[in-house]
């Protein structure tokens, strides 16, 4: 038994001296500690929320090259004037067409339209856009986006009972200075009313080069870029004003093209049309500002683009007659407005233009690849053409279908094509989703 214990302890001595005791004996584990889980010693699992707010690498080494954008734009534009009256009526039960009825500056004549700015609401668009860095490290990009908006139209409708109530007139100025108006609707003479409708569509694009060398490329935290490169703006709008009468007494003999009308069953009318197109080239300048808090990005943009806008104004119009329900229909070139001797046609100027913008987004990265965002726009363009500052209200009538005294052509020429112009902005938020790679 005694020779057995010294042999034992023999054998761990040797073992010892040997130095494989150096290294401590552990048991491990089949399954990790980290899997151990609702213990007081096993670590928790991490929450959604903290993995959520866990700020990811920073790419300043190696950042994605390139991305691509969409955006869902809810914006509004500055509302478009129409600087002139165009209907009137006359607030007394009995009107005497003798005594000017509809004509501007008599007591009893209201403004039914004209005058006032048309709001046409919030428009629904798209923004989409892309990226590129031209070097690995981010300092210089290639960038570039384009946007559309929807085409929103306000509409206003007038019309009269069977018995050609109310009063509806088109007032103007005759070129010797007194007022005069085109009666649509009397009673007992004339039925009908009239239809106006005005409508627009904004859209652009720009492609820049960003320029990151202010404070270290591709770095976290605050990011500054400088942009240079080129903007395109387009802004169309029309006016259409259509006034129609039915004879159903036509005492006050009207004509068409110089020829007396049925007094019962005809009907007669016509179309005035303005339509504005708007078109900015220049060159562009900015700065961006970006910084990183954990996964959200803060930026603000300012631009400003130098260059020319084409402006376009159409004017056209036309005048038609329907003598009986069974007969076709006459129609003549020129409205009210609209006159095919003085004003109607393709008309074109071009303005020096400025367009500032500045912009605030919140991105927020959901992983390497997305981010979402929200965001304001504000841009402003300094000058441009609207159709209802390009209506003449002093009008020759000699040339137009509907007049009384239609004939040879005599006299100033007028209606003409104003050009008036006016600024114009665009505002509105965003909410974007971005794929980086």
């Amino acid at each position: 038994m005694l020779r057995k214990g010294l042999f034992a302890i023999g054998l761990a001595a040797s073992w010892w001296l040997s130095g494989a005791a150096q290294e401590p004996l552990v048991i491990m584990s089949e399954r990790p500690m980290s899997h151990v889980v609702g213990t007081a010693f096993g670590p928790q699992p991490p929450s959604v929320w903290s993995e959520l707010c866990e700020p990811l690498p920073c790419h300043g080494a190696c950042p994605p090259r390139f991305w691509v954008s969409a955006d869902y734009l809810l914006w509004s534009m500055k509302r478009s004037p129409v600087s002139v009256p165009l209907l009137t009526t006359t607030i007394v039960s009995n009107p005497d067409i003798f005594t000017n009825t509809g004509v501007l500056g008599q007591s009893d004549t209201l403004i039914l339209l004209g005058n006032e700015d048309f709001q046409y609401g919030v428009f629904s668009g798209m923004r989409v856009g892309f990226g590129y860095h031209l070097r690995t490290d981010g300092s210089i990009t290639l960038e570039g986006n384009g946007f559309l908006l929807e085409q929103r139209r306000v509409n206003q409708t007038f019309t009269t009972n069977s018995e050609g109530f109310p009063v509806l007139s088109l007032p103007f100025q005759r070129v010797n200075g007194t007022e005069g108006r085109f009666i649509y609707t009397f009673p007992t003479d004339f039925a009908g009313g009239v239809h106006f409708s005005l409508d627009a569509q904004a859209w652009g694009a720009e492609l820049n080069i960003a320029f990151n060398d202010l404070n270290g490329a591709g770095a976290c935290g605050l990011r500054i870029d400088g942009l240079a490169g080129f903007r395109y703006l387009g802004l169309q709008e029309n006016l259409h004003y259509q006034g129609v009468s039915e004879t159903i007494g036509n005492r006050f003999g009207t004509s068409f093209n110089g020829v007396d009308i049925p007094d019962v069953g005809a009907i007669v009318g016509h179309q005035d049309n303005f339509e504005t197109s708007n078109h900015f080239y220049g060159g562009q300048i900015g700065v961006r500002a970006s910084y990183d808090v954990g996964r959200f990005t803060l930026q603000s943009t300012a631009k400003l683009a130098l260059g020319w806008t084409e402006q376009i104004i159409r004017v056209d119009g036309f005048s038609f007659l329907k003598q009986t329900p069974t007969s076709g229909i006459d129609i003549a070139p020129g409205g009210i407005y609209a006159s095919p001797v003085t004003n109607m046609g393709r008309h074109t100027n071009d303005e020096f233009g400025v367009v500032p913008e500045v912009s605030f987004q919140t991105y927020y990265q959901l992983n390497e690849t997305v981010r979402v965002g929200a965001g304001y726009t504000f841009l402003y363009w300094n000058k441009v053409v609207r159709p209802g500052e390009q209506i003449d209200r002093v009008i020759n009538t000699t040339p137009l279908p509907l007049s009384g005294n239609f004939g040879p052509f005599t006299g100033p020429a007028r209606p003409v094509v104003p050009f008036d112009q006016s600024s114009f902005w665009l505002q509105g938020v965003n909410f974007s989703v971005e794929l980086r790679y």
